[in-house]
C-alpha cells in the first residue's frame, strides 16, 4: 500500500470513530433499534424549530421516542449530558389549534401510539411564548411537557438528536489530510 492509501485508510478510521465521539447506539441486542443518540448542549439557548433545523444539517432529526424502552435509553443520556432545561425531542402539534391532549405527530411520521406526558401535561399552559406544540423531556423524571417553540422560560438549552445509522464522515477533512483540495495552486 502506497503512503496516500495508507494516510487514507487511517483518516477513514479516525474519522469514523470521530462521526461517533459522543454518541450513543441504542442496539438491536439490548432492545433497541440500532440507531444513534447525542443529546447536544445548545449554550445559550435555542427554540424547537432551530434543534429540528440544527439536528437535519448533522444528518438526523430530533428524537422520536416510541416505548417506555426508548424513553428510558434517551432519560438515561440526558441525565448524564450535563445540559439543562428541558431537552427537545421530535414530538410537535402540527396543528396549534388542537386540543392539548390531540394532533401530536413525530417528525419521521411514525405513528404517535406512546406518551409519556408528566401529570397534568400536555395542558397547553402557553403564558407569554404562546402555545405550547412542542415536546420537551422532563430532566427531573423523563417525564414529557408541551412547551412553547422558545422552551421552558423562555429558553430550553439541549436537544436530543437522533441518527438512523452513523452519521457519514465529511470528505473534505479526509482530502485535507492527503493534501488533495479544490484550490488550484496559482502558476507563478
Amino acid at each position: 500500500m502506497n503512503i496516500t492509501r495508507a494516510v487514507v485508510a487511517s483518516a477513514s478510521f479516525a474519522l469514523l470513530s470521530d462521526a461517533t465521539a459522543g454518541l450513543t447506539q441504542w442496539r438491536v441486542e439490548d432492545g433497541g433499534n440500532d440507531h444513534w443518540y447525542a443529546v447536544i448542549s445548545a449554550g445559550g439557548g435555542i427554540t424547537w424549530t432551530d434543534a429540528q433545523v440544527a439536528a437535519a444539517a448533522q444528518g438526523g432529526y430530533l428524537a422520536t421516542i416510541t416505548s417506555p424502552q426508548e424513553n428510558a435509553f434517551a432519560f438515561n443520556l440526558i441525565g448524564s449530558s450535563g445540559g439543562w432545561g428541558n431537552p427537545w425531542v421530535g414530538g410537535f402539534q402540527p396543528d396549534p389549534a388542537s386540543k392539548p391532549d390531540q394532533g401530536w405527530a413525530w417528525v419521521t411520521g411514525e405513528a404517535w401510539d406512546y406518551s409519556n406526558w408528566a401529570a397534568g401535561e400536555p395542558n397547553d399552559w402557553g403564558g407569554i411564548f404562546g402555545a405550547e406544540s412542542y415536546l420537551g423531556f422532563r430532566r427531573s423524571d423523563g417525564t414529557w411537557n408541551d412547551l412553547p417553540n422558545q422552551g421552558d422560560g423562555g429558553a430550553t438549552f439541549s436537544y436530543v438528536i437522533e441518527f438512523g445509522a452513523v452519521p457519514a464522515p465529511s470528505a473534505a477533512p479526509l482530502l485535507a489530510l492527503v493534501g488533495l483540495t479544490t484550490h488550484r495552486r496559482r502558476r507563478k
